[in-house]
């Protein structure tokens, strides 16, 4: 439920407010949340500024808090959340460790964690499968809404992501990725409302995991439909009895664009007369 300027909702005594600057909704921010609604519950949520806009701006922070599981309300503005209500601001680690951690990439050698591997969703495969595979490193809003659309098609989208070898050894990317580790990757996805289940493959492709796990249905976004390997993997799909479905594309997110832009505003922030964000690292799970 979105609240418009002026109207205000009525505290009943449960629940907790967050509001401030929002970089970025990363593992540490969806964890911050999770253990909000956990001690609290109903989590109402005003992001007031963007600090990496125009590659994040407020509307795609608003639809990732929208799409969290443990987020109950999102609204414009602060001046809209319930009267009374518990208020917190954002955690600044959310800046501070993203900033900091592109100076530190996620190791390449971390092992997949049992419950998203292959051999476990091979034993409990859904009967409908509808997958979606790609690096899904640096996950931002176009991520999210290319699974909530896959989500109509099936009651339990199964997300296969790069693992951190396997995008390390991506030609573009030797040298400055993965951003984010597979730990991380897993607790946003894991906690989005879609109930999507994510499994890891090294690749350097998608054409041995769409022959393991012959989907009923892939979906790819169109902005990757003239890609020669995509185009490859397309036909394989239809070769196995599945069917391809080309989704436009959702904006113009770009993980690419997100990190630069981190790596900028790490550069601002250590800069002489700028105060300097507390050493931290990106993994969420470290905290």
């Amino acid at each position: 439920m979105i609240y418009d300027q002026g109207q205000t909702a009525s505290y009943h005594g449960r629940g907790v407010a967050i509001h401030g600057p929002l970089p970025l909704v990363d593992a540490s921010t969806v964890l911050f949340l999770e253990n909000l609604a956990k001690r609290h519950g109903p989590v109402w949520a005003a992001p007031d500024a963007a600090p990496l806009a125009p590659q994040v701006d407020l509307e795609d922070l608003r639809y990732m808090l929208r799409r969290l599981s443990c987020v109950s309300q999102v609204v414009d503005s602060a001046l809209t959340l319930p009267l009374g209500m518990p208020r917190v601001n954002f955690p600044p680690f959310a800046v501070e460790c993203l900033a900091k951690g592109l100076a530190r990439l996620a190791p390449d050698d971390e092992p997949i964690p049992r419950e998203c591997s292959l051999t476990e969703l091979l034993a409990d495969r859904p009967d409908q499968l509808v997958l979606l595979t790609g690096c899904f490193d640096l996950i931002h809003a176009g991520h999210v809404r290319l699974i909530e659309a896959a989500a109509a098609y099936g009651r339990q989208p199964v997300v296969a992501a790069l693992t951190s070898r396997g995008i390390a050894e991506q030609p573009k990317n030797r040298g400055d990725r993965p951003l984010c580790s597979m730990t991380d990757r897993q607790i946003i996805l894991r906690a989005l409302r879609f109930g999507a289940r994510v499994i890891f493959f090294d690749g350097p492709n998608s054409l041995d995991i769409i022959r393991s796990l012959r989907p009923d249905l892939w979906v790819k976004s169109a902005q990757d439909r003239e890609r020669s390997i995509v185009q490859e993997e397309a036909r394989l799909v239809e070769s196995l009895g599945g069917r391809v479905l080309w989704l436009p594309g959702q904006d113009g997110s770009s993980s690419t664009a997100i990190a630069q832009a981190l790596r900028t505003f790490r550069i601002q922030t250590s800069s002489p007369g700028t105060a300097k964000a507390r050493p931290a690292q990106l993994n969420a799970s470290t905290r």
